[in-house]
């Protein structure tokens, strides 16, 4: 019982863990995601002023 207990523990520390890096994948995704749209409308606007 006691090694069932353990495991437990171990899967939740893991669980954890991996709430927190997905936590931090989202985080940087979303700033990338911003910076991506902030470049798209530069782009733009060059593009247009150059026609």
């Amino acid at each position: 019982m006691e090694m069932i207990g353990l495991q437990i523990q171990n899967f939740m520390q893991k669980a954890e863990e991996t709430e927190s890096s997905i936590s931090e994948l989202f985080r940087v995704i979303g700033g990338e995601k911003t910076l991506i749209e902030e470049w798209g409308d530069l782009f733009m606007k060059t593009y247009i002023s150059r026609r």
